[in-house]
């Protein structure tokens, strides 16, 4: 071992120094951040990579592609803890065991993320605070370390991999991480650190941080072969093994040889309930059910920390994500295909939360429950299975914004005088209405906006005066245009002496799909850009809707409210410039999706 040198920070410097990214440059950025001394020259240094999830998501790339470039590490990272778009998993944020102490919530959503790889000081100079020196050049630099961005780790010894020292190693590591305000991320192996200083994870004592799963179940065993588990764990293999309604007499033979064996633990912590469930064998739950094994249910004593009903939603959330990637790399049908493999698992599902006596089945039929699955829902509360609250906000939100910014850019009409594309750079989202289309007038562009806000008040729930007209809270292309027409005559526009500009806009040509394509993309885009978080990081309605795995599917909410996904939709130009513009097609309905 080599002896220890005294060194004085005040002596020692911090350079930043950002290498060229060969996988991802237009995404990552490397960061190296040198310490050095000036007799013994560098003496330690910090590795890391800062992630722009914003760009991202507006080029539509998938987040967990591009982080698995880079290390295994990054992969474990962001599968574990992220979806394809960057977006933090629900359960480690809402409210339940998984989020930990739960610290953490939407702000995981927001920002550049800032990944640290690596932080090492040569053995001589340790424990005299120059790793923290490294850390807190990085943490409070205003350059590489934005207001709204988290920092991520993994605490881990680089130096010494020897199984009997590892364990002590990795407690002084992750103290050395929680003493920097480092708190963990659910029951993660991972760790994030806010620049906030009212951050609530500022509010965690060190030794009031969650712990892991591991550390909190420790199972230590053996691998075991097919055999062996069978000859130690008869009715765990038994479940395993048999398919079909034979599985019920097969446990009442085992119930009736001995009570107790349908609560053993195998090697890993399992009951013979958990083992069902994630074979998904409701035939083999129900008779376990009908034998009593509620207490079961509740249990996480296991290797992975989990209920039986959490272990099978995490293999459904582990499936679909796999579908979504693979329906990204081989357009068809792949995630239907997907999707109807799963319906048992969804009948697992609803019967394990019957019998938990949750509150998601709570007066729904199991096709019902299935079809709101089918679409991915995990928040329990999406409209027709696809439409989340949180989506559901942010379209109202966009709807309401961008009605009122196009009724005032409307001022800067002349009076019976159109625009032509090539002088509307000043109209929003005129983008999205189709070259053909223009020149416009005032009052066709006053009545694309006035959709724009009758849409906004659809998503509210505001049907006052539309009796007969909207059945339910239902959002969709005929719901949409069937409230426009409805009130395209009671409109109030004070700045016009012609009463509701929707008919005219309609009589040109105009139709409600271009609104809804310019609304879903501009909703999305806000998502992507943080606008929403930001303008809405106060509303305590925002800020307490669970979030859900539908959150960020705009695919989906365009094919479902009839945006055919096979047609030509906006925008159709890039800013209004004239050279985005096919002079062939601009006056052509060929152009028109």
């Amino acid at each position: 071992m080599s002896s220890s040198l005294t060194l004085s920070l005040s002596d020692c410097t911090t350079t930043f120094g950002t290498p060229e990214e060969y996988d991802y440059p237009e995404f990552i950025t490397r960061i190296f951040v040198s310490l050095k001394h000036p007799v013994h020259g560098k003496i330690g240094h910090l590795h890391g990579l800062i992630v722009n999830r914003g760009k991202i998501r507006r080029s539509r790339e998938d987040f967990l592609w591009i982080l698995d470039a880079d290390s295994q590490e990054t992969t474990e990272f962001s599968i574990t803890l992220f979806d394809n778009r960057g977006f933090i998993k629900p359960e480690f944020v809402n409210p339940g065991f998984r989020s930990g102490t739960g610290c953490w919530g939407q702000e995981m959503d927001r920002g550049e993320l800032v990944y640290i790889l690596d932080v090492t000081v040569k053995a001589p100079f340790r424990r005299q605070g120059l790793g923290s020196r490294l850390l807190q050049s990085l943490l409070t630099s205003g350059t590489y370390l934005k207001p709204d961005s988290l920092v991520y780790c993994l605490p881990f010894p680089t130096d010494n991999m020897n199984e009997d020292f590892r364990k002590e190693d990795l407690h002084k590591v992750i103290r050395f991480y929680r003493m920097n305000h480092f708190r963990r991320i659910g029951h993660t192996r991972f760790f994030a650190f806010s620049p906030n200083s009212n951050h609530p994870s500022r509010l965690i004592a060190v030794d009031a941080d969650a712990e892991t799963v591991d550390d909190m179940f420790p199972f230590e065993s053996e691998a075991m072969s097919p055999e062996q588990y069978k000859a130690a764990y008869p009715l765990h293999a038994c479940i395993r093994d048999t398919n079909g309604e034979h599985i019920v007499q097969e446990i009442q033979a085992f119930y009736e040889v001995d009570d107790s064996s349908l609560h053993v633990r195998d090697n890993l912590g399992f009951t013979p309930i958990f083992v069902a469930a994630l074979k998904s064998d409701t035939n083999a739950i129900r008779k376990l059910l009908e034998l009593d094994v509620y207490a079961d249910l509740h249990d996480r004593n296991n290797k992975l920390g989990l209920t039986p009903l959490e272990a099978l939603q995490k293999q459904i959330d582990s499936s679909q994500n796999f579908s979504q990637m693979i329906s990204q790399l081989m357009p068809g049908n792949a995630l239907e295909r997907s999707q109807a493999a799963s319906k048992e698992a969804y009948v697992t599902e609803y019967s394990l939360k019957q019998a938990m006596g949750d509150q998601d089945v709570a007066g729904q039929s199991l096709d019902q429950y299935i079809q709101i699955r089918e679409y991915g829902c995990t928040c329990g509360s999406c409209e027709e299975g696809w439409l989340s609250p949180r989506m559901k906000f942010c379209l109202q939100a966009t709807a309401e914004l961008y009605g009122d910014m196009i009724e005032d850019a409307a001022v800067g009409f002349t009076p019976r005088k159109p625009i032509r594309i090539e002088d509307s750079t000043f109209l929003i989202s005129s983008q999205f209405i189709p070259p053909s289309l223009f020149p416009i007038y005032q009052s066709f562009y006053r009545g694309y906006g006035a959709i724009f806000s009758l849409t906004g008040r659809l998503l509210a729930g505001e049907t006052t005066g539309l009796d007969g007209v909207v059945s339910g809270s239902g959002f969709s292309l005929a719901t949409v245009s069937a409230i426009t027409r409805a009130n395209m005559f009671k409109l109030d526009f004070p700045s016009s002496s012609f009463g509701s500009p929707v008919p005219l806009y309609l009589e040109k040509g105009g139709r409600i799909d271009y609104v809804l394509d310019a609304l879903t993309r501009n909703a999305e885009d806000r998502i992507n850009d943080g606008d929403i978080d930001e303008s809405y990081e106060h509303d305590e309605h925002w800020i307490n809707l669970l979030k859900c795995a539908n959150d960020e599917k705009f695919s989906l909410v365009r094919e479902k409210i009839g945006l055919d996904p096979r047609k030509r939709w906006g925008p159709y130009f890039d800013c209004c410039r004239e050279d985005d513009i096919d002079s062939e097609d601009g006056g052509s309905l060929d152009f028109l999706p």
